[in-house]
Formats: C-alpha cells, structure tokens, sequence
C-alpha cells in the first residue's frame, strides 16, 4: 500500500503543473457579448477619443511600433495574447460603457484564396464592426480578433489623469504566427457614436 502510495505521488510530480484557463483571470471572462452597449440619442460629441494600444496583464504598457508582443502557448495546445487598451476623453458622465475591437492580421501579403485570407487592412479604413477595406486588392491571414464591451460585467477603471484603461484583454490567435510581424488594429466606439482607430505593427 506504501509502495503504491510513493508510486502515485512520483506519478504525480512528473506532471507538469495544471495551468488555469487565460479567461480565469480576465476580468470579462473573454465574453464577447456587446448586448449591452446602445448608441445615445441625440448625443454628439465634438472632441475626439485618444486612443492607445497596449500588452500585459497587470499594467498597462504601450505597444511601441515594431515592439515585442509577447504570444502564450495554451494547454490545450492553443495560443493566446494579452491586450491592453487606454481611452482618453471619455465622456463617463454621459455612459459607463466602451466597445473595444481588436484584429490581428500577417503583416506579409497572402494569396488570396489561402485559409483565413482576408482584405489586407487598412487602419484608417476600419470601420465600427472591426471589417477593413482591401488596399490594391491584396491579401492579408486573420491571426485573431475579439470584441469586448468594458464596463459591461465589471465597471470601468480609470487612471490618474481619468482615462479608461483595461489590461490583460485575451485574444485567442488562429494559429502559431512565428516571428513574423503582425498589424495589430485597434477601435473603439463610445456610446455618443464616436469612433477611434488605432495601428501598431508588432513582432510576436
């Protein structure tokens, strides 16, 4: 009975360790549920957002051009990044609400007719819905992309200078993208109909 006792518990620490789901530890549960979000009425804004891109988990850090974007291999054999986003000029006495899309595509044109080829993106051509125009009818591959509505399941954060601001943002990729440079794009939509875009090449 000891023996088998010892034997199950080499079994045991020869396994690695369970990592928990990247969803666990998001504070929206990597819904993508946007149910809650309605433009307002007769709300117009005159003063843009500002809007920045960021990575990590705990803090918000700026995504740099042809920064690193750190890519997270899943247990079950999937890949996952960690977004970040930081709105300035938020009308938060208007709203309480923000709808954040990214999209994740190969910076190196595709053929077209490849698997997940999509229109190359264009950041000033992205419009609410996250969908990009082609430019010269070229081809780019869709790595990932998300939808998320802050505020929505958990309130707002704000920052010192009363940005809103939200890290740890899990986009699940398509597949391995390798070292090779990807567009990250980026907009946001507030509930008085202001759109904001946002485009960063990064290395994962």
């Amino acid at each position: 009975m000891r023996k088998a006792a010892l034997l199950f518990l080499v079994f045991l620490s020869a396994c690695p360790p369970v990592q928990p789901s990247p969803c666990a530890a998001e504070r929206f549960k990597c819904s993508e549920s946007t149910d809650g979000f309605h433009l307002i009425p007769g709300c117009t804004l005159a003063d843009p957002l500002a809007i920045e891109i960021g990575y990590g988990q705990g803090t918000f850090t700026p995504l740099p051009p042809n920064g690193s974007l750190p890519v997270y291999l899943g247990v079950q054999g999937g890949q996952h990044t960690f977004l970040a986003v930081r709105i300035a000029n938020p009308a938060l006495d208007r709203y309480d609400k923000l709808e954040v899309q990214f999209l994740l595509t190969s910076v190196d044109p595709v053929d077209c007719g490849d698997w997940n080829a999509r229109p190359a993106p264009d950041a000033s051509s992205a419009d609410a819905g996250g969908d990009v125009e082609g430019v010269d009818g070229s081809c780019v591959r869709k790595f990932g992309a998300r939808t998320v509505l802050l505020g929505q399941g958990a309130p707002l954060k704000k920052d010192a200078q009363g940005a809103v601001f939200e890290t740890g943002l899990v986009v699940f990729l398509d597949s391995w993208p390798g070292g090779s440079p990807l567009n990250v794009d980026m907009t946001v939509r507030d509930p008085c109909g202001r759109v904001a875009t946002s485009h960063v090449v990064a290395i994962p």
